[in-house]
């Protein structure tokens, strides 16, 4: 996000927390996306988000590439759905941006580059910039449209192309990360979603209806970068664990380079005014947007990025507490990227990195030990 986008996205933060907001229960109906009731949980006086806009109106657009293309092309969905350049038998990679965004953003485009140069694969970029550039309230309102279009494509690929749902690795920034959830939550057997720092307002402690949640994949895991409160820290990633493996970042609240020698503190919404430009596009940005760079480094090396399982009984905010000890064992470490799932721990994982791309510190110590763990599991 630039900074008016930044400055858009207070502005709507704000009004949702005036008081005096309208809720109103109404549905919509669309052909082939379904209806959208707007009551409760998605609508409601903790939560008060107005009706998505019309399908038209958000323009959901999509783009594949795989090794043959060598650039994206134009996927067509409607009238009908074009799969001329869809390979089945190959995985497929689904990747959707955020608030304010559209699918030119250079994470994007990273990460669609460093799939390919590991998986003969699939890659569907999901662009909703139309429906993203508004106020936050409505982008977020809207994101479940752009989960229906999206559920709509993957359910017809394996309906009518014979693609397998566990062939299928969902990966959203911010807005995104729901936006996945709502496919994961609408098609059963989806392997793998990676939430990229799954937004909060409006979705943190709400119903798992509306957010990402552990049951919407086989495997769910989170790389939180950006989770401190909204109020008073201006936080935009959520806190709390909600997936089966979760990446907390440097402790999952601030990342290297993204500090400020001189943070103001938010009593109330009424204080964002008060900060100057460069401080809030500074707060509001920098360590949201690191949890997609911090995929593309661990899929493309050169060293591995080891989460250590920490003791949950400490704050997210005590850092220096996170880490019990780095001695890897198959339930104490996990691996971010496109291996993941090659790993059974399962839980909350502290991982730490510095402050610049590759962003991965070396430690070739877990290396060993966790190839020593393969190999034998190899020979048994």
């Amino acid at each position: 996000m630039d900074k008016s986008q930044v400055i858009l996205f207070i502005c709507g933060l704000v009004i949702w927390n005036l008081p005096g907001s309208l809720l109103s229960n109404t549905k919509q109906c669309y052909d082939e996306l379904g209806c959208f009731d707007n009551g409760y949980p998605w609508n409601w006086l903790l939560r008060p988000f107005p009706s998505p806009q019309s399908p038209e109106k958000i323009n959901t657009t999509f783009y594949i590439i795989n090794r043959e293309l060598k650039e994206k092309l134009y996927f067509q969905t409607w009238p009908k759905i074009d799969t001329s350049h869809y390979h089945v038998h190959k995985p497929s990679y689904i990747l959707v941006h955020g608030y304010y965004s559209n699918s030119d953003v250079d994470w994007m485009q990273n990460l669609t580059n460093a799939i390919l140069n590991k998986k003969d694969a699939n890659v569907l970029c999901v662009d909703w910039s139309k429906g993203s550039t508004t106020n936050y309230i409505q982008a977020a309102a809207n994101i479940r449209i752009v989960g229906a279009e999206i559920t709509r494509v993957v359910k017809h690929l394996i309906n009518f192309q014979m693609a397998n749902a566990e062939e299928f690795h969902l990966m959203g920034h911010s807005l995104g990360a729901h936006i996945m959830s709502y496919v994961g939550k609408n098609i059963t057997g989806i392997s793998r979603i990676t939430a990229l720092d799954p937004a909060q307002p409006g979705f943190q402690a709400k119903d798992p209806a509306v957010r990402i949640d552990k049951k919407d994949a086989k495997l769910v895991d989170i790389i939180h970068t950006d989770g401190k409160a909204f109020v008073p820290f201006l936080g935009l990633g959520m806190t709390v664990s909600v997936g089966h493996i979760d990446f907390f970042v440097n402790g999952g609240f601030a990342q290297p380079n993204c500090f400020l020698d001189d943070k103001p503190f938010i009593k109330s919404i009424a204080d964002i005014p008060k900060i100057t430009l460069d401080v809030l596009y500074n707060l509001a940005s920098c360590s949201h947007t690191r949890a997609p760079r911090y995929m593309i480094a661990a899929i493309n090396g050169p060293c591995k990025m080891w989460g250590y399982r920490y003791n949950a009984k400490y704050s997210h905010l005590e850092y220096s507490n996170f880490i019990i000890n780095k001695t890897c064992t198959k339930e104490s470490c996990s691996l971010m990227g496109l291996d993941t799932q090659n790993y059974s721990a399962r839980g909350n994982f502290a991982m730490e990195t510095s402050g610049s791309y590759p962003f991965c510190i070396e430690d070739k110590k877990s290396d060993i030990q966790m190839e020593n763990i393969d190999n034998a599991d190899a020979k048994n």
